[in-house]
């Protein structure tokens, strides 16, 4: 029975910062999917309706206020 899975993370930069979200299957193959900017001093939570078994967060970047910040 898959329960989900979530991923918190928090922000302690003054900055707003991105990265690029891949979930890993049983087969080692890479399945990008959307995450959101964490904006400075704060933090977000991603969460899926079912398991994964392993993440790779890559591409960390700082964006600008005016970047578009919408979760892609």
């Amino acid at each position: 029975m898959s329960s989900g899975m979530m991923l918190s993370a928090s922000n302690t930069l003054d900055q707003i910062v991105k990265y690029d979200i891949y979930m890993i299957d049983y087969n080692g193959n890479k399945h990008y999917t959307s995450s959101c900017p964490m904006m400075a001093g704060a933090g977000v939570f991603e969460s899926w309706p079912h398991n994964i078994p392993q993440l790779s967060i890559e591409n960390f970047r700082v964006l600008a206020a005016s970047d578009e910040l919408a979760c892609q």
